[in-house]
């Protein structure tokens, strides 16, 4: 592990360094962490292909400092930067390779730095997910929300007081916007039983942004964690890497 340096803590970080000039760097989502099995795919694909490896924890993730309560998706954005930054030469060819909120943060990262970037993999990506989410609990539950400043969201194993801050922050990224900016080769994988995050927001995405190529792929029997499929995602992957990241 390495830490690369915040200005108010440190993310965890793992480096794999092999061909300087090409890098894939892999982001988890909101509850998740860099030791995650499609992190654990990804970074063996990218072993099998040669090229440096990089995946972090996101701040209050893992072993990152600060707390998951406080997340909010500029963070992400900034936390990607930073690795980004400290790692990767600014020659490189860069790959994004982002899992539901990591998806979200790769998109929006590579819409503001298009040359930066040369290709995306977005796995099941959470767009709109503040939205939706507000949508579910309703109006006077988010009410509750604004005014207490958090609210408990999470499953059995992972139950966290989420800061309204995430829902202010939010309001600064339209989604409309990214997709009509975006310049960025990608690959959308995303699941038809995906419980979490609805298939139809990627298929939305991919209608909205003009630019091509933007394939997505849908699943029909993949859920949102796509636990024991690594090996489909990577194959994937891999195949349209080949087409556009050379």
């Amino acid at each position: 592990m390495e830490r690369t340096p915040l200005p108010d803590g440190f993310l965890a970080v793992d480096v794999d360094r092999r061909d300087a000039s090409r890098w894939w760097i892999y982001l988890h989502g909101f509850g998740s962490n860099r030791s995650g099995s499609k992190a654990t795919a990804f970074r063996t694909a990218a072993e099998t292909e040669g090229v440096s490896f990089v995946t972090y924890d996101a701040r209050g993730h893992g072993e990152s400092s600060g707390m998951i309560e406080t997340v909010t998706l500029s963070k992400m954005i900034e936390d990607l930067s930073a690795a980004i930054d400290a790692l990767v030469p600014p020659s490189a060819s860069l790959v994004l390779i982002g899992s539901s909120l990591g998806g979200v943060t790769a998109a929006w990262y590579a819409a503001a730095n298009p040359k930066r970037v040369k290709a995306n993999v977005l796995i099941a990506p959470a767009f709109r997910f503040v939205d939706r989410f507000l949508a579910e609990i309703g109006p006077e539950a988010a009410a509750d929300w604004k005014s207490s400043g958090a609210y408990t969201v999470g499953k059995t194993w992972m139950w966290i007081p989420l800061k309204y801050g995430i829902v202010e922050d939010a309001a600064g990224y339209d989604e409309s916007d990214l997709a009509k900016r975006y310049r960025t080769d990608t690959l959308v994988i995303h699941g038809k039983q995906d419980g979490n995050v609805p298939w139809q927001v990627s298929t939305e995405f991919g209608e909205r942004c003009p630019h091509r190529p933007l394939d997505v792929v849908l699943i029909d029997d993949g859920d949102h964690r796509f636990e024991g499929r690594g090996a489909e995602l990577t194959d994937r992957a891999r195949e349209f890497l080949a087409r556009v990241a050379h």
